[in-house]
């Protein structure tokens, strides 16, 4: 089959990215090698092809701006804000719309998919003349569920994205989804059926990792936003502190901004007491990152809600432990006591005496890596998930 996946945020050159970039990676990989051809458009500087193995990725430029010089600092950030919504996603979608038609002209497409966040298809899936190739959109987690979970103001941009987004939605020629969860969410928001429910791939490590290091570090891996739990982990951390002052806690993933104010900035103020004992690094490649994993005393993923996160799924596959909030998806994942701890979301004090079990239990911390790998390699080994995909998408021919 000939696969177009769109996704702005592919990981080129092992550059930082999210769970929807991770999904891509690893599912177009275990698609090239079962011999189908899989082409990327993703977002980078400047517009090239470039290959990695047998997959094609065709990179298209951001929307160059100059700087701006405006006395107001309220509205140059109004006009900032402005041109960053100009450059994601309206002017991506006008790219991939280009690159898809000129695609479609020079080969014969079986499957274009891409994610609803960002309504990356828009444009094309608007001015679309034809009901060939079939159009899917995977969700992973639509805006309004990031808005409502951030507990964010519904600005323009948002209203405008958000309409964009559920266009796309039904738009498509069907829709499918990681998480039982976000199915029904969707289904009940938009009214709109999901075709089937397929997850993840997990990439397998040839060589079993169990963390057997002496490190004190428990690690959030994410975006610095409320949404991850990042308010109700800083409460915890302050709990854990009390009873073992000489544990560490790491936080790595980008900075987000309430009310114009620095998510990480309020969570040093929180936490100025043990600033010595907590550190911020900003989005790490996929290579960086598993290093962190690998020397983790555990990961710790305290979510308000989340679809199907990666971060489990990597985390485990490096040895580390998780402990996870019992929302969403992530009951799809982790089994409480038995692959990793689920604790309610929004509780720091459970989410803090979890933290302290597995602290004081090394022998535990290792019995729920292994369990939770073993699991994960069964249920979501790259080829069967390939398989189920391809199985899928063959219905549409």
């Amino acid at each position: 089959m000939q696969i177009i996946f769109v996704c702005a945020e592919y990981p080129i050159n092992d550059r930082p990215t999210g769970g929807f970039g991770s999904y891509v990676k690893n599912l177009a990989g275990s698609l090239s090698k079962l011999g189908h051809l899989v082409t990327i458009l993703c977002q980078g500087k400047e517009k090239k092809i470039i290959f990695e193995g047998n997959i094609e990725i065709r990179v298209v430029p951001v929307l160059v701006t100059t700087s701006i010089e405006i006395d107001d600092s309220l509205i140059k950030k109004a006009v900032l804000r402005c041109l960053l919504f100009l450059q994601y996603p309206f002017w991506f979608c006008v790219q991939v719309y280009q690159e898809l038609v000129q695609l479609n002209a020079s080969r014969t497409v079986d499957i274009i998919e891409g994610g609803d966040f960002g309504a990356e298809l828009f444009l094309y899936l608007l001015l679309r003349g034809s009901t060939k190739p079939t159009v899917l959109i995977k969700l992973h987690t639509p805006s309004f569920l990031i808005r409502e979970t951030n507990q964010e103001e519904k600005t323009i941009f948002y209203r405008i994205l958000e309409k964009m987004e559920k266009f796309c939605v039904t738009k498509a020629d069907a829709i499918y989804s990681p998480s039982r969860s976000l199915a029904r969410i969707i289904y009940t928001r938009f009214n709109c059926k999901v075709a089937t429910v397929i997850p993840y791939p997990v990439i397998v490590n040839t060589k079993k990792v169990i963390n057997l290091s002496q490190s004190q570090t428990v690690l959030f891996v994410g975006k610095i936003q409320r949404k991850k739990g990042v308010f109700v982990l800083a409460d915890a951390i302050e709990q854990v502190l009390q009873k073992f002052p000489k544990i560490k806690f790491l936080f790595v993933g980008p900075d987000t901004f309430e009310a114009q104010v620095s998510t990480t900035q309020r969570l040093r103020k929180k936490l100025k007491k043990y600033l010595k004992q907590v550190s911020f690094l900003p989005p790490l490649s996929q290579l960086q990152v598993a290093r962190y994993y690998r020397k983790a005393l555990m990961t710790v993923v305290p979510s308000l809600w989340e679809n199907y996160p990666n971060v489990i799924l990597e985390a485990v596959m490096h040895g580390s432990p998780v402990i996870a909030s019992d929302t969403g998806g992530i009951p799809e994942l982790i089994t409480n006591r038995k692959t990793g701890f689920l604790v309610p979301p929004n509780n720091s004090q459970k989410l803090a005496q979890a933290i302290i079990q597995l602290i004081q239990k090394k022998k535990l911390r290792i019995m729920l890596t292994r369990a939770a790998q073993k699991y994960l390699e069964q249920k979501l080994e790259p080829q069967k998930i390939a398989l189920r995909t391809l199985k899928f998408y063959s219905s549409f021919s």
